[in-house]
């Protein structure tokens, strides 16, 4: 269905993107679809976005920003361990529910090693290793595309260490694993339950209560 002429070019071409990139990912999502869904030209998006990519990039660090407030905002609102985590799951699942294809598109056709390398934040020298596993290195073109899509979950998991970092300075968990890699496996498992089906808007509350019990059995040393 085409988007109305009313709204701005630029709007109506990502929304368009959206419905494309949701219903054929990455690879298969060609602009000449998009064009047609926006009902505008192909010279219209290059002038916006350049290419795809950058097309796709704009649309998934815009709904990045917006989260990011949402995160933030837990953050800085709630004093208690259990109240940031429990603000954090939420506002998370909640926005990989109506975002998981997307996310998903990001997350397995952008940044998997399919290429035959990966990138992997280095927490000493505040940058990204190539981690190669087969095949020629990347490009610095290539590493860097990569770079800025991965920033983006960056961005979501440093909210999330930062939770967890205070939780150990207040003695909430024990310093028994490194902040970032905890914050990276329950960014992730989060993800995966969504996905998999196992969390919707009308259970959340309760399986984020067991999720977040599970996940940090072992960990707590007193509750806040």
């Amino acid at each position: 269905m085409a988007v109305g002429k009313l709204v701005p070019k630029d709007v109506r071409i990502l929304r368009a993107a959206e419905e494309v990139f949701s219903r054929k990912g990455y690879d298969q999502t060609t602009l000449d679809e998009i064009v047609r869904i926006a009902d505008t030209g192909k010279g219209t998006v290059y002038k916006y976005f350049k290419n795809k990519e950058m097309l796709f990039y704009t649309l998934v660090r815009q709904k990045n920003d917006e989260l990011m407030v949402e995160l933030n905002a837990v953050y800085a609102d709630h004093k208690s361990f259990q109240e940031r985590m429990l603000g954090y799951a939420r506002t998370l699942v909640s926005f990989f529910y109506r975002n998981q294809v997307l996310w998903a598109v990001l997350i397995f056709e952008i940044l998997t090693v399919s290429s035959g390398w990966q990138l992997r934040w280095n927490n000493e020298t505040r940058t990204y290793d190539v981690i190669s596993r087969w095949g020629k290195p990347p490009t610095e073109q290539e590493k860097a595309v990569k770079i800025k899509f991965a920033e983006l979950f960056r961005e979501e998991i440093t909210v999330l260490k930062n939770i967890l970092v205070d939780a150990e300075n207040e003695n909430y968990i024990k310093k028994q694993m490194d902040p970032s890699i905890m914050a990276q496996n329950m960014y992730f498992s989060l993800m995966t339950t969504v996905m998999q089906g196992a969390v919707t808007p009308k259970n959340m509350d309760e399986a984020m209560a067991k999720f977040l019990d599970s996940f940090l059995y072992g960990h707590l040393i007193r509750q806040s």
